[in-house]
């Protein structure tokens, strides 16, 4: 009966060994860092956390828990935190530090290290290990380690100084910019005047269109109204050009207030118009305006006076006109009589661009 017990207690003890192995064997500290994503200059705090599982149960005395960094070259180990049994924590001298540390004891199931390190820095980067030694229930010695990395990243600063001329010249870019611009905007001209060109090609039944290349941009939308600058004194003279001396409006400079010549600065469709208002002294006789270019006549305004009395009248003309560039058009006066023009608003010469 007694040997028989015996064999119980004894098969007992041999199990309860083995599952303590077992326990010993399947335990890991649980270690890890929070958080995971640590950036220098915006992390406030990089958390380090260690603790011995509860399913370690083995533990007859605790001896020593600690975590420990080795550098990223792996060249050096340092020690960041240390919890000896019975014994104040001792840490590293950091400023930047706080630690807190236990051992298991009748009152503690686990035995956990917890450092905290404010405003992470780059050279805090490395492998972190804690480590925990213990006495088991048959007076060994026992060791259980668990690692994290972390990496603490740096964001290189941004400078706001100006940046020198020679790195950048951003005013040299700007023109560049604007180049592109004004070439985009004079292609997107282009194609509308070819548009309007065709869509009044095919309203006269297919007119000879010029090609893009053939139109000038804004150098062809040439406009301009011309009249004399003051009221009184300009003598009517047969066979001259009719020099309207003040401009209203001159678009692209084609009209010369010097010549009274409008000159075409390319190829295209043109609109004239002149306006005459003379004052004839006391005889009969006609005053023309010919509108003519390179001595063709075009058009004219007529005023004929056919009664012996003084006498003022107002005539007008008008027409369209193919015009080469370069070609020149004026006002020429044709007369049988004597007088002058009244000028300012009451006689003007006008004509712009149309299209190709």
């Amino acid at each position: 009966m007694n040997f028989t017990f015996l064999c119980i207690v004894c098969l007992c003890l041999a199990l309860s060994l083995s599952e303590g192995r077992r326990h010993r064997r399947e335990a890991s500290l649980n270690f890890k860092s929070t958080p995971k994503l640590v950036v220098e200059g915006v992390t406030q705090e990089l958390k380090l956390e260690c603790n011995t599982p509860s399913s370690l149960t083995d533990v007859f005395i605790p001896i020593v828990i600690r975590i420990e960094k080795t550098d990223v070259n792996a060249s050096s180990t340092d020690s960041i935190a240390t919890q000896i049994l019975s014994r104040d924590l001792v840490a590293v001298e950091d400023s930047r530090i706080r630690a807190e540390g236990k051992l298991q004891s009748k009152s503690e199931e686990v035995s956990s290290l917890v450092i905290q390190i404010e405003k992470p820095q780059v050279n805090d980067s490395g492998k972190y290990t804690c480590t925990f030694d213990y006495l088991d229930f048959k007076f060994q010695t026992r060791t259980l380690t668990k690692s994290a990395n972390v990496t603490v990243v740096e964001i290189a600063p941004v400078s706001l100084l100006p940046v020198p001329d020679e790195q950048c010249d951003c005013k040299d870019i700007w023109v560049e910019i604007n180049k592109i611009k004004e070439s985009h905007s004079k292609d997107m001209e282009l194609l509308k005047l070819s548009i309007q060109a065709l869509e009044k090609s095919s309203q006269v039944g297919g007119a000879v269109i010029a090609s893009p290349q053939e139109v000038s941009d804004d150098s062809c939308k040439a406009a301009f109204s011309a009249r004399f600058a003051r009221r009184d004194g300009y003598p009517i003279v047969s066979e001259s050009v009719i020099v309207f001396d003040a401009v209203t409006t001159n678009k692209g400079d084609a009209y010369d207030v010097k010549s009274g010549e409008f000159t075409a600065p390319c190829s295209g469709q043109y609109f004239f118009t002149v306006t005459l208002r003379t004052h004839q002294d006391l005889d009969s006789g006609y005053v023309d305006g010919v509108l003519q270019v390179d001595g063709q006549e075009l058009a004219r305004t007529s005023v004929h006076l056919d009664a012996p009395i003084e006498n003022m009248e107002t005539s007008t003309n008008g027409l369209v006109v193919k015009l080469e560039k370069g070609q020149k058009i004026s006002v020429v006066t044709k007369t049988t009589s004597s007088g002058s023009f009244i000028g300012e608003s009451y006689s003007i010469f006008s004509g712009f661009f149309l299209f190709p």
